[in-house]
């Protein structure tokens, strides 16, 4: 290795205590611990009249600070100015009579609402996003039972997510024992079934000590139904022609077929309750936030009841967000927002809208222990119709992080239905822990906390471009799984999306064959094709003689659901899987798309800035848009970098402090180097270095560095397909096993991570990284200190002092020194300086333990 890098270990040690202290920057729901999507502008500079509709200060038509509520402690807490809160665990019960979708004759009990507007081929009406609708059927028994439900069921719903299911309440389970490990059925998908199933209960499973309860129970998740169009239906399920036989000594038989036009007798639409409807105004609020504070009023979710919550709220604590099913009771999770009053639009050509709004947020999302509190926006509109009636819509994400106070700041006009007169925005707290395999931990916090909404209305500038990165091309490795050198055609890289497409319950890792963006034109505009432009910003010369390249621009393709149904304004775009891309390429690419209006012709871009388009030189051209192939290959004989240098912390914002030092040391990448990123890696999508490349092509490196940044949650996966099922570790493992091998890892919070994330991860961390996970958290371990002072230890000096790691003049950590690391390691490496970085050299086996200043 050259002498020179060195010298760069010990500059690269200090971009990762630099990202360590970094502030945060400005999902079917996704986790995301930050901004998920990217937006295209024009490259022509635009006049824009914006109109404020909402802001703080009663200066604009809506007011969205809160500030002239009665704020707890000492006021009421109720929302004013026209802001609303919902409980969304207790909606309407969808079960009535209808005719519609009868899997028999005449009236059946349909699951569904009438009133969704049809999704192009599809009629109108059917299911919509978090619906939990039971229809139950309870008798007193006088001992043992049997209970023989026949039935007539038509079923339409998405499958893998959303499932109709024939289930039983029982003493132990009051709120339904589950269909796994239980007694019931269960459906997802499309179908018609005849049902015939026989519950059978003991005198002591009897609810409340007499009665037999069964019921059809439908149960919608988050994201893809009628409601937005991602998954048109018929509506959840119909069924007919019900007979119950109770047999408990004698047998007595209830029969129904809904032809008098009402559920009932003996059948019940059970009217849903909820968790609880938490929403308030508070001020003087605590948070964790070292940068930054809020003691103006603001609104949480923080659980009231003393019954129920397990920190007392302010003042005597900092309160918490209710995580153990409130009202309902375990196995229920919170869903609860604040919704702002129907705002008018100014009409005419404004039809781009901003959504904008301070969030403190606090949650680790650490398995088994926080319990996975989400805070979510939405919008809806309406072009003149009643808007309560109209869908709620967004991106589809949740998000977490923490403790910081966020700007979050949204493009959302192409959320708006076209010639919208009104909108409204959404803002709330939703527990998915649960959902995304993390447990039913009960270790919260008081966040979500919400202030300064701003929405702002303009002109879009030309069609509107929504990119979410996970579905955005990633780096890669041949297909083939090796790096074949006698038969250097067969070493093809696929153009493949970041993002496994298959559902969790597949148990598998697949990347999507194409990328996809969203675009909307204009009001009242039509739209072209959008088209890729795509350049080699690195072509590989020895694989030339096996490759053939595609037309430039590509022309997007319309994107279609599973039933063929179009799905509007989704564009995706391909490149061949083979015969294009090898090893040692690197592939830069844009998005544009132009619409026409009345002879007024506009176009967009994505990136918005073509600056470094092509140039690989510079670091300007964003990771978001560049596929490396690797390894970069330069002969037949194998001659490549024996650096990997793996970005796993995306976009997120030190991306470009990593490569500069590697600039500054005269290290070019492709050549002294290989760079792999993984993008949108805190959406947890399968894309990191483990789901995309093997031992065998690893073999040709003996040196691997490694950030996550400033990530919270998926950093180094173990393939946990709740969770991220990238098998990195296995990959490391396998790689590590090799011999001869030096490894740097960096990470803010990657020790506990692999802490809690499984006997894997834990396993390697503690043996194969040789770190002890204390606490997550310094501030647990000195008294709560925000601002502590460091206290130098004898022998061990100070050569660097740290700003806090805050950018505004709000920072409330005074300035501390960062002591220098002593350790043993081998002479041609230097530890780190940052807390949770590791080294691990495979030839003679020493670890680094990091030495750091005491806090007094």
């Amino acid at each position: 290795m050259k002498t020179s890098l060195k010298l760069s270990m010990l500059v690269i040690a200090a971009v990762c205590m630099a990202a360590a202290w970094a502030p945060a920057g400005t999902p079917d729901r996704i986790p995301s611990d930050g901004p998920a999507v990217q937006y295209g502008g024009s490259p022509v500079k635009a006049v824009v009249d914006t109109v404020t509709l909402m802001g703080p200060g009663g200066a604009f038509p809506y007011r969205g600070d809160f500030e002239t509520a009665a704020a707890l402690p000492g006021g009421d807490g109720q929302l004013t100015d026209g802001w609303t809160s919902q409980d969304m665990t207790a909606p309407d019960n969808h079960w009535h009579v209808a005719a519609f979708n009868n899997p028999g004759t005449g009236n059946g009990a349909w699951c569904g609402d009438a009133a969704l507007p049809a999704c192009q081929n599809d009629v109108a009406g059917g299911y919509g996003n978090d619906w939990q609708d039971i229809l139950e059927f309870r008798k007193s028994v006088p001992g043992d039972a049997t209970v023989r439900v026949r039935a007539k069921l038509r079923f339409d719903t998405e499958p893998g997510y959303d499932f109709v299911t024939l289930q039983r309440r029982t003493a132990a389970a009051p709120q339904f024992e589950p269909v796994a490990g239980g007694q019931g059925l269960s459906w997802d998908g499309q179908g018609d079934v005849t049902v015939d199933y026989t519950f059978n209960y003991t005198a002591v499973q009897r609810l409340g000590g007499t009665d037999i309860a069964v019921a059809f129970v439908f149960d919608s998740d988050g994201a893809w139904s009628d409601e937005g169009c991602e998954w048109p239906t018929a509506g959840a399920a119909t069924v007919d022609n019900l007979v119950v036989t109770v047999t408990s000594g004698a047998a007595t038989t209830f029969s129904e077929d809904f032809d008098d036009g009402v559920i009932g007798p003996d059948w019940q639409a059970v009217p849903n309750l909820g968790v609880g409807d938490y929403a308030r105004v508070w001020r003087d609020l605590c948070d964790f936030d070292p940068c930054g504070a809020n003691t103006s009023n603001q609104v949480a979710f923080i659980d009231l009841y003393p019954d129920l919550w397990m920190v007392p709220p302010p003042p005597s604590g900092c309160g918490m967000v209710n995580n153990t099913g409130g009202a309902l009771g375990e196995g229920y999770h919170l869903e609860n927002y604040v919704r702002s009053p129907a705002m008018t639009l100014p009409g005419g050509d404004v039809d781009g809208l901003t959504l904008a709004f301070d969030v403190y947020v606090h949650e680790l999302l650490i398995a088994n222990d926080s319990p996975g509190m989400f805070y979510v926006w939405d919008v809806r509109s309406t072009a003149g119709g009643d808007i309560n009636q109209a869908p709620w819509v967004g991106r589809n994400f949740v998000y977490y992080g923490g403790p910081v106070f966020r700007r979050s700041q949204n493009q959302v006009g192409d959320l708006l239905v076209p010639g919208a007169t009104q909108v409204q925005v959404r803002l709330g707290v939703t527990e998915l822990g649960w959902q995304f395999g993390y447990g039913e931990g009960t270790n919260g916090t008081s966040a979500p906390y919400f202030d300064n909404v701003r929405v702002q209305a303009y002109p879009s500038a030309g069609p509107r471009m929504v990119i979410t990165e996970a579905h955005l091309a990633n780096d890669g490795f041949p297909a083939s799984g090796t790096v074949d050198l006698a038969n250097l055609g067969t070493n093809s890289v696929r153009f493949d999306m970041a993002s496994n497409i298959s559902a969790r319950i597949h148990q598998r890792n697949d990347p999507g064959d194409s990328v996809v963006i969203t675009v909307s034109p204009r009001d009242g505009a039509s739209l072209d094709p959008p088209v890729m432009h795509w350049t080699l910003a690195v072509r590989n010369p020895l694989f030339d003689p096996y490759r053939t390249l595609p037309s430039n621009p590509i022309t997007g393709r319309v994107t279609r659901y599973a039933n063929g149904d179009i799905i509007e304004n989704r564009w995706n775009f391909d490149l061949p899987d083979t015969g294009m891309l090898f090893p040692g390429d690197v592939l830069h690419y844009y998005f544009s798309a132009t619409d026409h209006r009345a002879g007024d012709a506009r176009t967009s871009i994505a990136p918005a800035d073509l600056t470094g388009y092509g140039d690989v030189r510079t670091t300007l051209w964003p990771l978001a848009y560049t596929v490396r192939c690797l390894p970069s290959v330069s002969s037949a004989s194998g001659s490549q970098p024996m650096l990997l240098f793996w970005n796993d912390q995306g976009s997120r914002g030190a991306d470009d402090e990593w490569l500069m030092v590697f600039q500054v040391m005269r290290q070019t990448a492709g050549v002294d180097f290989d760079v792999f990123t993984t993008r949108a890696p805190s959406l947890g999508v399968g894309n990191g270095l483990g789901g995309r490349a093997t031992v065998a092509q690893l073999a040709g490196y003996t040196d691997l560095m490694y950030t996550a940044g400033d990530q919270g949650a998926y950093t180094l996966s173990n393939g946990d397909f709740n969770g991220d099922p990238s098998q990195d570790l296995q990959l490391l493992n396998g790689w590590l096993a090799l011999g001869s091998r030096d490894m740097l890892l960096c990470g803010e919070d990657l020790a506990l991570g692999l802490y809690t994330s499984g006997t894997v991860a834990r396993t390697f961390l503690e043996s194969t990284m040789g770190v002890q996970c204390v606490d997550g958290d310094v501030r647990d371990n000195i008294g709560g200190q925000v601002a502590p002072t460091i206290v130098d230890v004898a022998g061990n000096p100070v050569f660097l002092t740290a700003r806090n790691g805050c950018s505004t003049a709000a920072a409330r950590l005074p300035t501390t020194s960062m002591p220098s690391c002593r350790c043993r390691v081998p002479k041609r490496w230097r530890c780190s300086r940052m807390p949770a970085g590791s080294q691990r050299r495979t030839r003679t086996r020493r670890r680094c333990s990091i030495r750091r200043g005491r806090a007094a």
